[in-house]
Parts: C-alpha cells; sequence; structure tokens
C-alpha cells in the first residue's frame, strides 16, 4: 500500500473524474449537498498494487502441479484488492478469468473494473505499434467480474473505491480513494508450460 498522498481539483474536474471512474456514490452525495459545480474536491489517495509473474527456471520449465499452485489466488489483506480465481498463466486463449474486488476482505458489488490488454496486434502493418484494448465491466452482487482473456498480454486490471475521508484527515481532505491494480502476462507461454 502506498503513503497517502493529497490532491485538490476544481469542481468540475472533480464531478468529471468521478463519472468517468464510476463513482456513483460520491457523485450523487455531492449533487445531494450543491457541491458539484462549487465546491473543490479535495482528495487523499493510495495505492494498492498486485503484479502476477510467472518465475520459472530453464528451457523445460513448468508451472507447478495444480494442486501445489495457491499463490495466485491469495488474499493479502490489502485495503482493497483484485483477487484471480484460476491462474491465468494457465488459461488457454479466450478462457474465461474470474477476479474478485474486495475492500478489507470483504466483496465489492458494483465496482467499475477495467482491463487493458497491451501488446494487440493490428495486423495491418508489421511495423506499427502494438495496440491497446480497454474496456470496463461491473462486478456482480458477489464482488466478481468474468473475463475473456482473448491472448497474450500483459494485462492491467484495475479498480477504485472512493469513501468519505477519515476524521483525522479532515482539515486536508473530504474524500479517500483507495486504487487497487493487478497485472499479469496472460495466457500466451502458458501453453509451452502445462
Amino acid at each position: 500500500v502506498s503513503q497517502p498522498a493529497f490532491i485538490e481539483l476544481p469542481a468540475a474536474q472533480f464531478t468529471a473524474y468521478l463519472r468517468e471512474e464510476g463513482l456513483g456514490p460520491a457523485l450523487r452525495q455531492r449533487e445531494e449537498t450543491g457541491q458539484t459545480a462549487t465546491k473543490p474536491g479535495r482528495e487523499v489517495y493510495r495505492r494498492c498494487a498486485k503484479a502476477l509473474v510467472l518465475a520459472t527456471h530453464g528451457p523445460a520449465a513448468r508451472l507447478p502441479a495444480p494442486a501445489a499452485d495457491t499463490i495466485f489466488n491469495r488474499v493479502l489483506g490489502l485495503p482493497l484488492e483484485l483477487v484471480p480465481e484460476q491462474n491465468p498463466y494457465r488459461l488457454r486463449p479466450g478462457a474465461a478469468l474470474t477476479v474478485r474486488v474486495l475492500a478489507q476482505g470483504q466483496p465489492v458489488p458494483g465496482a467499475l473494473v477495467q482491463v487493458w490488454q497491451a501488446g494487440v496486434s493490428t495486423g495491418t502493418q508489421p511495423s506499427a505499434a502494438p495496440a491497446v484494448v480497454h474496456f470496463t465491466t461491473h462486478t456482480n452482487a458477489q464482488g466478481r467480474v468474468l473475463l475473456r482473456l482473448p491472448g497474450a498480454g500483459p494485462y492491467l486490471l484495475a479498480t477504485v473505491r472512493m469513501e468519505e475521508a477519515p476524521l483525522n484527515l479532515a482539515n486536508r481532505a473530504d474524500w479517500l480513494s483507495t486504487w487497487a491494480s493487478l497485472t499479469f502476462g496472460g495466457p500466451q507461454g502458458a501453453a509451452k508450460m502445462r
């Protein structure tokens, strides 16, 4: 978890940011109290980043036996975290990956999850820079999203949660945002290591 950082945005910019990040409850609260047009957004934020790295050794490297392969879905107890329910390195292209969003270990229903897949070939010009595919989805009532991994990564998943700042920070911030991310390589290459 990163150290807290503070930011203040003009009212219109803060409102646009809340909309873009799918932070409806905070936006509604500001609208109901007449703050969207005039009151700057004073925010303290923190980041909870996770990376799932496939570490193997040698040309004949293999993934651990499925029964021993449990690190990928370990809940770390971060304030906000994304937890895959399957090892994305074991999946074949096009397979489904379920990811849970947890806040203090509890499921977060309705959370906006953004997904980026880098390095996608456009197929038009081999020398062209790889494209980045981006889409968004929301968690279900159990705090889960179901994603299809079309192919090689890397992938970046991200979500954010906004709540009122704790009283001990009220002199500097009205809101506390917690950002969670998960990066991983995806299915490519894993087929060779099964």
